[in-house]
């Protein structure tokens, strides 16, 4: 009698770590409001979640990915999932430029040969009134003057982004009784803010005019 007999074996053939993570990207761009709350997602210039994306080409545990910023001071302003790569706010910012490392959970932990760079531009909102370099100004007018004579020039700033700020001088109130009292409007079209402008009017005892000749003659 011959006997015979047959088993299913399974066989788990264990990952080995042998392949380090690699950026997709070795550059990213992003940006956020300055007015974005903590915790705001940096978005792309397409307005979906910045995500920094890589990949491993291991199984299971050992192609689990670790993302990390690099520098010090970026950390205080931005969070990036360790796991999922995608940034976050953690405090009022600025404009930043930072890096990226890439590691895997595997064991041995092996890291990306490159790092992955992310530029987050903040976007700046209209939320400061124009700054007068002086709330008050006085001035001589010489007598004779001429059309468009410049009198004196008003200074303002804005704290807001040069860029996206245009200053308009208006005057919005005049006083003629015994000088001339102007009130002067500064205005990035939200906020304004105001300077006085006295100016005194005077007889000029000597212009410097003169002829250039003594003495012409016609026929």
């Amino acid at each position: 009698i011959i006997a015979s007999a047959t088993s299913t074996a399974i066989i788990h053939i264990l990952d080995r770590n042998d392949n380090a993570p690699e950026f997709l990207n070795f550059s990213y761009e992003g940006s956020v409001s300055e007015a974005a709350p903590v915790n705001s997602l940096v978005l792309t210039n397409r307005s979906t979640p910045l995500v920094i994306n890589a990949y491993d080409a291991d199984s299971e545990l050992n192609a689990l990915m670790n993302f990390e910023i690099i520098e010090a001071l970026p950390k205080k302003y931005f969070h990036i999932d360790s796991s999922t790569g995608a940034v976050r706010t953690v405090r009022l910012l600025d404009r930043f430029v930072f890096h990226v490392k890439l590691t895997d959970r595997g064991k041995p932990r092996l890291s990306s040969e490159s790092t992955a760079q992310v530029q987050i531009t903040v976007n700046d909102i209209n939320d400061c009134a124009p700054r007068v370099t002086h709330h008050v100004y006085n001035v001589t007018l010489l007598l004779p003057t001429y059309k468009n004579v410049a009198v004196i020039q008003l200074n303002a700033t804005d704290p807001d982004s040069e860029a996206s700020t245009t200053l308009r001088y208006d005057i919005i109130e005049e006083d003629m009784k015994s000088m001339h009292r102007l009130q002067v409007r500064v205005s990035d079209g939200k906020f304004s803010n105001i300077a006085k402008v006295n100016a005194k009017v005077a007889q000029s005892e000597h212009s410097g005019l003169m002829f250039q000749k003594k003495l012409y003659e016609t026929s």
